[in-house]
């Protein structure tokens, strides 16, 4: 999997983070789903982290 950063936007303690993630599984398809990552800081620390993502074509069978 790799993750590749479109955007980092920050607005007092939320800093959010938009991402292309590249991913193979086990069969050797391909998967390309733009994740989107929201993170509370307080100070150095993330305080709170959410994901959001649409992988739903991980999840399909391959096929025959």
């Amino acid at each position: 999997m790799r993750h590749d950063i479109v955007g980092i936007w920050r607005d007092g303690d939320c800093v959010t983070v938009e991402t292309i993630a590249n991913y193979y599984d086990h069969h050797g398809r391909h998967f390309v789903f733009p994740p989107c990552n929201i993170m509370q800081v307080d100070g150095e620390r993330f305080r709170d982290v959410r994901v959001f993502v649409d992988n739903h074509a991980l999840f399909e069978p391959p096929a025959n």
